[in-house]
């Protein structure tokens, strides 16, 4: 495996091998690019003496830092090594600055115990939303290869912001080590093929649904992804004055694309104390509430046996509770 490692880390991305003869059946010689890519990417590998340009945040920054113990390194001695015995975020990040124009690739090794909230390496050009990719550990030195390829920089001496991000639980562990950002070529300008997610959502009856203002648009290459605003069509009552599904679509802020939203229409529930049954002990509590409605001094209890909501607890609602007693909700 850390054969394979150096392989990628050199940048030595193939041999060209001349096949044929030469004059007097001289066989020709295997040609191979002597540059591989400059990281520019500082202290990329957290072997470093000194102060580190990597920015440590986060309320929880205590839980990651450059550390040797438990070999949990990809190569050579340090790495970025983090755990807490409590909940913890943290953000460890790097500005570069001063670069060309082009297509850029951030490149990491991670390993660890998994079970994190989340975890991602990012890439943030400046004025632009960060390019992301998850990577999910699995285990003490399994190591993961989360790469972002899509990087494009289309100002003269421009910057990008690079680094991890970690959300995670009590006793996670892990470690990041080896990250490289080098430039693969000049910008694309030909279109990437990305996929957005159909969004699914639910709602009560008579509620409008509350749906996403960004969504993830991923490249279907390296499933690196981009958050990106979506602007929903209108939603008319009439969508949701009925149980059932209804689908709405959304445009991309910035493109041609579209998203699609799935929402189904739900009644609120009728165990109404909440103890696992619906029976006349759930009807009792209707009936006590009987007439009340928004505005009503009691409605902040009262609301809950509204299950149509439509603003008033009344016949309509003890109605749907008897028919749940009969045949339950599935």
């Amino acid at each position: 495996m850390m054969q394979m490692k150096q392989i990628v880390q050199s940048g030595v991305l193939a041999a060209v091998l001349l096949i044929g003869c030469l004059p007097f059946g001289d066989p020709a010689q295997a040609v191979v690019d002597p540059s591989p890519p400059v990281n520019l990417a500082l202290d990329g590998d957290f072997e470093g003496i000194g102060s580190s340009p990597w920015q440590i945040e986060g309320a929880q920054a205590s839980a990651v830092g450059i550390k040797t113990q438990d070999n949990h390194t990809a190569g050579g001695t340090h790495s970025a090594a983090y755990w807490s015995a409590s909940a913890f975020h943290f953000k460890v990040s790097q500005r570069i600055v001063g670069l060309e124009n082009g297509r850029y690739r951030l490149s990491a090794y991670t390993q660890g115990g998994g079970g994190e909230v989340s975890s991602r390496i990012f890439a943030r050009v400046d004025g632009d939303e960060p390019i992301q990719a998850d990577f999910i550990n699995t285990g003490y030195a399994v190591w993961k290869n989360p790469q972002l390829t899509h990087i494009n920089i289309v100002v003269t001496n421009g910057s990008c912001t690079i680094g991890f991000e970690v959300d995670g639980q009590a006793d996670n562990w892990g470690s990041v080590d080896d990250i490289t950002f080098t430039r693969m070529s000049d910008v694309e300008t030909t279109p990437v093929s990305m996929t957005v997610q159909l969004v699914q959502a639910t709602s009560w009856l008579h509620a409008a649904p509350e749906l996403p203002s960004v969504v993830r648009a991923v490249y279907n290459d390296d499933q690196s992804y981009l958050q990106v605003p979506v602007q929903w069509e209108s939603n008319p009552a009439t969508n949701y004055d009925h149980l059932g599904v209804y689908q709405l679509t959304g445009a991309i802020q910035g493109s041609d694309s579209t998203v699609f939203a799935a929402i189904t229409v739900r009644m609120k529930p009728a165990d109404l104390n909440a103890d696992g049954l619906v029976n006349v002990g759930d009807l009792a509590l209707a009936y006590y509430d009987m007439q009340a409605s928004a505005g009503s001094a009691d409605w902040e209890r009262a609301q809950k046996a509204d299950l149509n909501n439509d603003g008033k607890v009344d016949l309509a609602d003890a109605q749907f509770i008897t028919e749940q007693m009969i045949q339950p909700a599935t």
